[in-house]
Protein backbone atom coordinates (compact mmCIF):
# COMPACT_ATOMS: atom_id res chain seq x y z
CA UNK A 1 0.00 0.00 0.00
CA UNK A 2 2.43 2.24 0.89
CA UNK A 3 4.34 2.26 -2.47
CA UNK A 4 1.05 2.74 -4.39
CA UNK A 5 0.38 5.65 -2.37
CA UNK A 6 4.21 6.55 -3.09
CA UNK A 7 3.97 6.04 -7.21
CA UNK A 8 0.55 8.00 -6.71
CA UNK A 9 1.97 10.75 -4.84
CA UNK A 10 4.98 10.82 -8.10
CA UNK A 11 2.89 10.89 -10.38
CA UNK A 12 0.30 13.89 -9.19
CA UNK A 13 3.06 16.18 -8.35
CA UNK A 14 2.72 19.22 -8.91
CA UNK A 15 5.59 22.11 -8.83
CA UNK A 16 5.07 25.77 -6.84
CA UNK A 17 4.30 27.58 -10.59
CA UNK A 18 1.85 25.47 -12.17
CA UNK A 19 -0.74 27.02 -13.88
CA UNK A 20 -4.65 26.38 -12.04
CA UNK A 21 -5.92 24.07 -15.07
CA UNK A 22 -2.60 22.12 -14.61
CA UNK A 23 -3.14 21.63 -10.81
CA UNK A 24 -6.84 20.78 -11.74
CA UNK A 25 -6.42 18.63 -14.57
CA UNK A 26 -4.21 16.35 -12.65
CA UNK A 27 -5.82 16.63 -8.53
CA UNK A 28 -9.57 16.73 -9.61
CA UNK A 29 -8.55 13.08 -11.33
CA UNK A 30 -10.35 10.36 -9.43
CA UNK A 31 -7.57 8.09 -6.70
CA UNK A 32 -5.31 11.06 -7.36
CA UNK A 33 -3.56 11.23 -3.68
CA UNK A 34 -2.85 14.65 -2.72
CA UNK A 35 0.39 15.41 0.01
CA UNK A 36 -0.81 18.07 2.15
CA UNK A 37 1.00 20.16 5.12
CA UNK A 38 -1.97 22.62 5.36
CA UNK A 39 -3.53 23.73 8.73
CA UNK A 40 -6.06 21.60 8.44
CA UNK A 41 -4.44 18.61 7.83
CA UNK A 42 -1.69 19.18 10.89
CA UNK A 43 -4.91 20.19 13.10
CA UNK A 44 -6.53 17.21 12.36
CA UNK A 45 -3.45 15.19 12.47
CA UNK A 46 -2.45 16.43 16.13
CA UNK A 47 -6.10 15.99 17.35
CA UNK A 48 -6.45 12.13 15.53
CA UNK A 49 -4.15 11.13 18.39
CA UNK A 50 -5.39 13.53 21.26
CA UNK A 51 -9.46 12.94 22.33
CA UNK A 52 -9.80 15.86 24.44
CA UNK A 53 -9.07 17.65 20.92
CA UNK A 54 -11.78 16.41 18.98
CA UNK A 55 -14.49 18.85 19.14
CA UNK A 56 -17.55 19.51 16.89
CA UNK A 57 -18.08 22.35 14.72
CA UNK A 58 -20.88 22.86 12.28
CA UNK A 59 -19.52 22.65 8.87
CA UNK A 60 -23.24 23.00 6.70
CA UNK A 61 -26.89 22.80 7.23
CA UNK A 62 -29.77 21.41 4.81
CA UNK A 63 -33.49 20.67 5.00
CA UNK A 64 -33.55 17.93 7.48
CA UNK A 65 -30.36 19.53 9.90
CA UNK A 66 -27.16 20.87 10.70
CA UNK A 67 -24.10 19.00 10.12
CA UNK A 68 -20.75 19.16 12.09
CA UNK A 69 -17.70 17.76 11.43
CA UNK A 70 -15.12 16.05 14.77
CA UNK A 71 -11.52 17.34 14.64
CA UNK A 72 -9.66 14.72 14.26
CA UNK A 73 -11.51 12.20 12.96
CA UNK A 74 -13.26 10.99 9.37
CA UNK A 75 -16.57 11.58 10.86
CA UNK A 76 -19.71 14.25 10.88
CA UNK A 77 -23.20 14.52 12.54
CA UNK A 78 -26.02 15.24 11.45
CA UNK A 79 -28.64 16.86 13.97
CA UNK A 80 -32.21 16.79 13.21
CA UNK A 81 -33.45 20.18 13.63
CA UNK A 82 -36.13 19.43 15.74
CA UNK A 83 -36.10 16.45 17.95
CA UNK A 84 -39.83 16.40 16.96
CA UNK A 85 -41.54 15.84 13.19
CA UNK A 86 -37.59 15.64 11.71
CA UNK A 87 -36.30 12.67 14.01
CA UNK A 88 -38.00 9.90 12.51
CA UNK A 89 -36.94 11.02 9.59
CA UNK A 90 -33.13 10.84 10.56
CA UNK A 91 -33.69 7.46 11.81
CA UNK A 92 -35.26 7.18 7.90
CA UNK A 93 -31.89 8.31 6.63
CA UNK A 94 -29.72 6.12 8.37
CA UNK A 95 -31.93 2.58 7.33
CA UNK A 96 -31.07 3.83 3.83
CA UNK A 97 -27.89 5.27 3.74
CA UNK A 98 -26.90 1.28 5.26
CA UNK A 99 -29.27 -0.24 2.27
CA UNK A 100 -27.40 1.68 0.17
CA UNK A 101 -24.00 1.24 1.18
CA UNK A 102 -24.64 -2.94 1.61
CA UNK A 103 -25.77 -2.57 -2.21
CA UNK A 104 -23.09 -1.58 -3.28
CA UNK A 105 -20.91 -3.88 -1.54
CA UNK A 106 -22.97 -6.75 -3.47
CA UNK A 107 -23.84 -4.98 -6.66
CA UNK A 108 -20.62 -4.05 -7.40
CA UNK A 109 -18.85 -7.69 -6.98
CA UNK A 110 -17.93 -6.92 -11.63
CA UNK A 111 -15.63 -4.51 -10.12
CA UNK A 112 -16.81 -1.76 -12.62
CA UNK A 113 -15.89 1.95 -12.29
CA UNK A 114 -18.32 2.79 -9.22
CA UNK A 115 -18.61 5.96 -6.81
CA UNK A 116 -17.87 6.15 -2.66
CA UNK A 117 -20.33 6.05 -0.23
CA UNK A 118 -19.72 7.56 2.92
CA UNK A 119 -19.94 5.13 5.74
CA UNK A 120 -22.93 5.23 7.84
CA UNK A 121 -21.20 4.87 11.65
CA UNK A 122 -24.16 5.07 14.34
CA UNK A 123 -27.03 6.75 15.37
CA UNK A 124 -27.03 8.80 19.06
CA UNK A 125 -29.88 9.21 20.80
CA UNK A 126 -31.17 11.79 22.63
CA UNK A 127 -31.75 9.71 25.52
CA UNK A 128 -28.38 7.98 25.68
CA UNK A 129 -27.27 9.84 29.03
CA UNK A 130 -23.76 7.87 28.95
CA UNK A 131 -22.92 8.96 25.40
CA UNK A 132 -23.93 13.01 26.30
CA UNK A 133 -22.30 13.11 29.55
CA UNK A 134 -19.38 12.04 27.70
CA UNK A 135 -19.28 14.00 24.89
CA UNK A 136 -21.84 17.05 25.06
CA UNK A 137 -19.07 19.18 25.93
CA UNK A 138 -17.49 18.54 22.23
CA UNK A 139 -20.47 20.31 20.80
CA UNK A 140 -20.38 24.83 20.32
CA UNK A 141 -22.12 26.05 23.52
CA UNK A 142 -25.18 27.93 21.17
CA UNK A 143 -26.41 24.22 20.20
CA UNK A 144 -29.29 23.21 22.00
CA UNK A 145 -28.41 19.10 23.45
CA UNK A 146 -29.16 16.55 23.48
CA UNK A 147 -30.12 15.88 20.28
CA UNK A 148 -30.82 12.96 18.13
CA UNK A 149 -27.79 12.66 15.67
CA UNK A 150 -26.76 10.48 12.56
CA UNK A 151 -23.22 9.99 12.14
CA UNK A 152 -21.59 8.97 8.98
CA UNK A 153 -17.75 8.82 7.83
CA UNK A 154 -17.05 12.33 6.79
CA UNK A 155 -16.19 13.32 3.07
CA UNK A 156 -13.26 15.36 3.53
CA UNK A 157 -12.45 18.67 1.66
CA UNK A 158 -10.50 19.00 -1.30
CA UNK A 159 -6.49 19.87 -0.35
CA UNK A 160 -5.78 23.42 -0.32
CA UNK A 161 -3.75 23.48 -3.01
CA UNK A 162 -7.16 22.23 -5.00
CA UNK A 163 -8.88 25.00 -3.35
CA UNK A 164 -6.57 27.66 -4.04
CA UNK A 165 -6.36 26.33 -7.89
CA UNK A 166 -10.09 26.74 -8.15
CA UNK A 167 -10.14 30.32 -6.67
CA UNK A 168 -7.35 31.30 -9.21
CA UNK A 169 -9.23 30.18 -11.98
CA UNK A 170 -13.16 30.50 -11.27
CA UNK A 171 -13.49 33.27 -8.49
CA UNK A 172 -14.36 36.85 -10.32
CA UNK A 173 -10.69 39.33 -9.74
CA UNK A 174 -12.21 41.63 -7.81
CA UNK A 175 -13.10 38.49 -4.71
CA UNK A 176 -10.37 36.71 -4.87
CA UNK A 177 -8.08 37.91 -2.19
CA UNK A 178 -10.54 37.74 0.42
CA UNK A 179 -11.89 34.44 -0.83
CA UNK A 180 -8.61 32.68 -0.71
CA UNK A 181 -8.32 33.35 3.05
CA UNK A 182 -11.81 32.77 3.69
CA UNK A 183 -12.29 30.10 6.24
CA UNK A 184 -15.65 28.72 5.15
CA UNK A 185 -14.07 27.60 2.10
CA UNK A 186 -12.22 25.36 3.50
CA UNK A 187 -14.89 22.78 3.77
CA UNK A 188 -14.95 22.51 -0.02
CA UNK A 189 -16.51 19.89 -1.93
CA UNK A 190 -17.46 20.19 -5.77
CA UNK A 191 -20.42 18.97 -7.21
CA UNK A 192 -20.28 17.33 -10.82
CA UNK A 193 -22.61 18.92 -13.13
CA UNK A 194 -22.53 16.86 -16.33
CA UNK A 195 -25.87 17.99 -17.61
CA UNK A 196 -24.90 21.66 -17.50
CA UNK A 197 -22.54 23.94 -18.70
CA UNK A 198 -21.56 27.30 -16.99
CA UNK A 199 -23.39 30.52 -18.11
CA UNK A 200 -21.24 32.96 -20.38
CA UNK A 201 -21.39 35.76 -18.27
CA UNK A 202 -21.87 39.10 -20.33
CA UNK A 203 -19.75 42.50 -20.18
CA UNK A 204 -22.77 44.25 -19.54
CA UNK A 205 -23.79 42.39 -16.83
CA UNK A 206 -22.31 43.47 -13.27
CA UNK A 207 -20.05 41.37 -11.69
CA UNK A 208 -20.95 38.56 -9.16
CA UNK A 209 -20.40 39.59 -5.65
CA UNK A 210 -20.80 36.19 -3.95
CA UNK A 211 -18.40 33.40 -4.49
CA UNK A 212 -17.87 30.14 -2.25
CA UNK A 213 -16.24 26.76 -2.03
CA UNK A 214 -18.98 24.91 -0.14
CA UNK A 215 -20.60 22.96 -2.78
CA UNK A 216 -18.97 24.58 -5.62
CA UNK A 217 -20.67 23.84 -8.88
CA UNK A 218 -18.01 22.57 -12.03
CA UNK A 219 -19.84 22.29 -14.97
CA UNK A 220 -19.54 20.18 -18.03
CA UNK A 221 -17.83 22.87 -20.25
CA UNK A 222 -15.65 23.54 -17.51
CA UNK A 223 -14.79 20.20 -16.80
CA UNK A 224 -14.02 19.59 -20.62
CA UNK A 225 -11.53 22.84 -20.35
CA UNK A 226 -9.73 21.03 -17.77
CA UNK A 227 -9.17 18.13 -19.60
CA UNK A 228 -10.69 16.10 -17.25
CA UNK A 229 -12.38 12.24 -18.10
CA UNK A 230 -15.78 13.32 -18.46
CA UNK A 231 -16.36 10.06 -19.91
CA UNK A 232 -14.71 8.30 -16.96
CA UNK A 233 -17.31 10.14 -14.59
CA UNK A 234 -20.41 9.43 -16.83
CA UNK A 235 -19.58 5.42 -16.97
CA UNK A 236 -19.18 6.20 -13.06
CA UNK A 237 -22.88 7.58 -12.40
CA UNK A 238 -24.29 5.09 -14.77
CA UNK A 239 -22.86 2.55 -13.09
CA UNK A 240 -23.73 3.83 -9.38
CA UNK A 241 -27.78 5.02 -10.82
CA UNK A 242 -28.20 0.95 -12.06
CA UNK A 243 -26.98 -0.05 -8.63
CA UNK A 244 -29.41 2.01 -6.97
CA UNK A 245 -32.01 0.99 -9.10
CA UNK A 246 -32.03 -2.64 -9.58
CA UNK A 247 -29.69 -3.78 -6.60
CA UNK A 248 -30.31 -1.34 -4.05
CA UNK A 249 -34.53 -0.88 -5.21
CA UNK A 250 -34.32 2.72 -4.62
CA UNK A 251 -35.61 5.83 -6.88
CA UNK A 252 -32.27 7.44 -6.01
CA UNK A 253 -34.22 10.84 -5.61
CA UNK A 254 -32.12 14.35 -4.84
CA UNK A 255 -28.44 12.24 -4.30
CA UNK A 256 -25.70 14.03 -5.31
CA UNK A 257 -22.04 13.02 -6.71
CA UNK A 258 -19.24 15.35 -5.35
CA UNK A 259 -15.46 15.10 -5.63
CA UNK A 260 -13.78 14.85 -2.38
CA UNK A 261 -11.15 13.59 -0.43
CA UNK A 262 -10.61 10.70 2.22
CA UNK A 263 -7.70 10.05 4.63
CA UNK A 264 -5.64 7.06 2.85
CA UNK A 265 -6.19 4.82 5.70
CA UNK A 266 -9.30 4.77 7.94
CA UNK A 267 -10.93 1.71 9.71
CA UNK A 268 -14.26 1.94 10.93
CA UNK A 269 -16.80 -0.42 11.94
CA UNK A 270 -20.94 -0.20 11.51
CA UNK A 271 -23.68 -2.80 13.12
CA UNK A 272 -25.40 -3.80 9.26
CA UNK A 273 -28.61 -3.42 7.71
CA UNK A 274 -30.22 -6.37 9.23
CA UNK A 275 -29.05 -5.54 12.87
CA UNK A 276 -30.51 -2.34 12.48
CA UNK A 277 -33.64 -3.60 11.58
CA UNK A 278 -34.27 -5.19 14.25
CA UNK A 279 -33.47 -2.25 17.18
CA UNK A 280 -35.31 0.04 18.25
CA UNK A 281 -35.57 3.31 16.39
CA UNK A 282 -33.50 6.23 18.03
CA UNK A 283 -30.95 3.31 19.24
CA UNK A 284 -27.15 4.47 20.00
CA UNK A 285 -24.77 2.32 17.94
CA UNK A 286 -21.23 4.04 19.16
CA UNK A 287 -18.57 2.52 17.00
CA UNK A 288 -14.71 3.57 17.33
CA UNK A 289 -12.19 4.46 14.27
CA UNK A 290 -8.69 5.17 13.90
CA UNK A 291 -5.73 4.90 11.63
CA UNK A 292 -6.23 7.96 9.73
CA UNK A 293 -3.73 9.95 8.09
CA UNK A 294 -4.72 13.50 7.14
CA UNK A 295 -1.61 14.53 5.31
CA UNK A 296 -2.22 12.40 2.20
CA UNK A 297 -5.78 12.32 1.07
CA UNK A 298 -7.47 10.57 -1.88
CA UNK A 299 -9.29 12.32 -4.16
CA UNK A 300 -12.86 10.00 -5.18
CA UNK A 301 -15.98 11.03 -6.45
CA UNK A 302 -18.53 10.64 -4.06
CA UNK A 303 -22.41 9.40 -3.96
CA UNK A 304 -24.56 11.08 -0.94
CA UNK A 305 -27.73 12.25 0.45
CA UNK A 306 -30.21 9.35 0.22
CA UNK A 307 -32.96 11.00 2.65
CA UNK A 308 -35.23 11.92 -0.07
CA UNK A 309 -34.94 8.18 -1.47
CA UNK A 310 -38.32 5.93 -1.40
CA UNK A 311 -37.67 1.99 -2.09
CA UNK A 312 -39.06 0.97 -5.86
CA UNK A 313 -39.60 -2.54 -7.38
CA UNK A 314 -38.52 -2.15 -11.21
CA UNK A 315 -41.96 -2.62 -12.57
CA UNK A 316 -43.55 0.25 -14.35
CA UNK A 317 -44.83 2.10 -11.50
CA UNK A 318 -41.04 1.88 -10.38
CA UNK A 319 -39.40 2.62 -13.24
CA UNK A 320 -41.96 5.89 -13.64
CA UNK A 321 -40.46 6.84 -10.03
CA UNK A 322 -36.77 6.83 -11.21
CA UNK A 323 -37.30 8.44 -14.28
CA UNK A 324 -39.02 11.23 -12.66
CA UNK A 325 -36.91 10.83 -9.72
CA UNK A 326 -33.84 11.54 -13.05
CA UNK A 327 -35.64 14.51 -14.50
CA UNK A 328 -35.64 16.11 -11.35
CA UNK A 329 -32.21 16.02 -10.49
CA UNK A 330 -30.63 15.89 -14.15
CA UNK A 331 -28.13 18.79 -13.81
CA UNK A 332 -25.42 15.45 -12.18
CA UNK A 333 -26.39 13.48 -15.23
CA UNK A 334 -25.18 13.55 -18.83
CA UNK A 335 -28.32 14.91 -21.32
CA UNK A 336 -28.30 14.58 -25.11
CA UNK A 337 -29.51 18.21 -25.20
CA UNK A 338 -26.23 19.40 -24.01
CA UNK A 339 -23.62 16.63 -25.37
CA UNK A 340 -24.53 13.97 -27.31
CA UNK A 341 -21.64 11.87 -27.30
CA UNK A 342 -21.09 11.86 -23.40
CA UNK A 343 -24.82 11.17 -23.16
CA UNK A 344 -24.32 7.88 -25.66
CA UNK A 345 -21.34 6.98 -23.19
CA UNK A 346 -23.68 7.14 -20.30
CA UNK A 347 -26.63 5.23 -21.21
CA UNK A 348 -25.17 2.27 -23.25
CA UNK A 349 -25.04 0.32 -20.08
CA UNK A 350 -28.81 1.12 -18.66
CA UNK A 351 -31.91 -0.24 -18.99
CA UNK A 352 -33.26 0.93 -22.59
CA UNK A 353 -36.77 0.94 -21.23
CA UNK A 354 -35.42 3.52 -18.40
CA UNK A 355 -33.43 5.48 -20.72
CA UNK A 356 -36.49 5.02 -23.63
CA UNK A 357 -38.80 7.05 -20.95
CA UNK A 358 -35.72 9.73 -19.28
CA UNK A 359 -36.00 11.03 -23.07
CA UNK A 360 -39.70 11.18 -23.49
CA UNK A 361 -39.88 13.17 -19.96
CA UNK A 362 -37.06 15.17 -21.12
CA UNK A 363 -38.91 16.32 -23.90
CA UNK A 364 -41.78 16.81 -22.36
CA UNK A 365 -40.65 18.86 -19.74
CA UNK A 366 -38.67 20.78 -22.51
CA UNK A 367 -41.67 21.72 -24.15
CA UNK A 368 -43.40 23.36 -21.18
CA UNK A 369 -40.68 25.69 -21.09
Amino acid sequence: MADQISNLLEHASLEDNDPPKTILKKMLSVRSVVSTSSSFAMRNQEASSDPSLQQFSEIGQGNCGHVFSQLGTAQVVKRAREDGPESPALWNDFLMHKKVEQGFEVGNSAGLPTVHIPRPILYISRNDKTWWDNNAYRFPNDVQLPSNLLMSERILPLPKVIRDALIQLYCPEHLRSAQLVEPKNKDCLVRVYLGKNSEVRQLSQRPPMFFSLRNFKLHLNQMKDLGLDVATFATTMANALAILHWQVKIDAADVEFVLGSAPTESHVRAPSHAELKKMDPDSSTYVIGGGLTFHQRVVHLWLLDFNQCKEIEMNDMGVAAAVEAFALNDRYYPRPSVDKNLWRVFFRDLPKKFIKNVVVEMERRAGRY
